[in-house]
């Protein structure tokens, strides 16, 4: 019966569980490909260039580690939240919520499997560039091109390791999909707001409060750790967004004087699924979060540590765009459906693709008011100059805009096309 369930359920949601799995296979080639930077580390006679290709698998390792771990938990959570109707449907057929645990988990280690399959096969055409670019920042100048290897136990240890991310990121959303009410099963999956559980309030309250005492630290001049205070602020957001981020949304948008039509339905909509807004909002924070640490590191103090920037924090900060995306875009049939309700209703496709607009707007100001002070109190612990956390943060919040308008807009010129009662009739 499980086998069923976790290969039906998958099989029927694949558009959902699709960017789940984009990010899994993301983050087995990054695996696999720190694992290498081992592997070649052990066969290179020069130690100068064995260190850099540790430091940088390390670096790597670490900084995508979070993310993915940020990313899969997000885009899992909202996978669950959308089958919400589904899981409840389960329960009053007799499955039990342990059996809807085991489900959720077994489907993430099965994609993962998959993921890790893909990023095996792909290797061999992308390791020796992807690795020589992105660690030749901490080699030795004038190195010679790499020959880069991977051996059994480097591989072994990195998809365990990525077995472990797996895990962690399901075993929430498992949780969460277990405690389905059966109420559930007559409403919207993505207009709830999630209760507070309490391991959810003691990982917001602890990542908040070390975000705080490092933040204190480095505004009273420590070096070192203290200046990272960034990273836990990125879990405490992750952890706080289900009830910070509606709170945040309908209070400021109170404050804008709009009588416009496109307007109400905007901010209406962004309030109506709390799902959908703050899952787009917490990963845009926590994409400019990274590019403010970049600022920290000093990598934009001298163009010639540019390319130290793009190595480091390139890919963790496309995976999180693509995330944020995304969430966005795995409402698509939702979207059309309201789209169709509203013309129906006497409005216009026109008025739909304004509101459309200003919705994703919504969004990345949102994001905006969080993360912009957290850049400025941040700046005392910069190590070049001291608008360096700042500088970032136009080009993510403008990518941030392109990026939202665009999945927000999609569906609704889609639902311009073809029969209203075809929209309807797919809701």
């Amino acid at each position: 019966m499980i086998a069923r369930l976790v290969l039906g359920d998958l099989a029927g949601s694949w558009r959902l569980w699709a960017a789940s799995w984009a990010v899994m296979t993301a983050g087995a080639l990054v695996a696999l490909v720190c694992a290498a930077d081992f592997s070649t580390a052990a066969t290179l006679a020069d130690p100068v260039d064995a260190a850099g290709l540790r430091n940088h698998a390390l670096l790597f390792s670490a900084m995508n580690g979070v993310v993915v771990l940020v990313a899969l938990t997000v885009l899992v959570s909202f996978t669950v939240q959308l089958q919400r109707r589904t899981y409840a449907l389960w329960q009053l057929s007799g499955v039990g919520p342990s059996l809807v645990l085991r489900v959720v988990v077994l489907q993430a280690l099965l994609l993962a499997a998959v993921s890790l399959a893909v990023a095996l096969a792909v290797l061999p055409w992308v390791l020796d560039g992807v690795m020589t670019v992105l660690a030749s920042p901490l080699r030795s100048p004038g190195a010679p091109v790499l020959s880069a290897t991977l051996g059994a136990p480097e591989a072994l240890v990195a998809a365990g390791a990525f077995s472990a991310v797996i895990v962690a990121s399901a075993l929430g959303a498992g949780r969460s999909a277990a405690r389905t009410p059966l109420l559930t099963a007559v409403r919207e999956p993505d207009r709830e707001v999630a209760r507070p559980r309490r391991a959810r309030l003691v990982t917001t309250a602890v990542t908040g409060g070390a975000a705080l005492v490092l933040l204190v630290l480095s505004a009273l001049g420590a070096q070192g750790p203290a200046t990272l205070f960034l990273v836990p602020a990125m879990a405490a957001v992750v952890a706080g967004s289900p009830w910070a981020v509606p709170w945040l949304v309908d209070r400021w948008t109170r404050l804008v004087p709009s009588r416009s039509d496109a307007w109400f339905l905007a901010r209406r909509s962004a309030l109506h699924h709390a799902a959908r807004s703050q899952a787009a909002v917490s990963l845009l924070v926590v994409t400019g979060m990274l590019g403010s640490l970049t600022g920290l590191a000093g990598v934009w103090d001298d163009p010639a540590y540019y390319l130290n920037g793009v190595a480091l924090f390139g890919t963790p900060v496309a995976l999180v765009l693509f995330t944020g995306a995304a969430t966005v875009a795995m409402t698509t049939r939702g979207r059309r459906r309201d789209t169709a309700l509203l013309v129906v209703g006497g409005g216009t496709a026109s008025l739909a693709l304004r509101a459309a607009v200003l919705e994703a707007l919504v969004v990345v100001v949102t994001a905006a008011l969080v993360v912009v002070p957290a850049a400025v109190v941040s700046i005392p612990g910069t190590i070049g100059s001291p608008l360096d956390t700042l500088r970032p943060l136009p080009a993510v919040l403008l990518t941030g805009v392109v990026v939202m308008v665009a999945v927000t807009v999609a569906p609704v010129l889609s639902a311009r096309r073809g029969p209203v009662v075809r929209h309807l009739a797919g809701a």
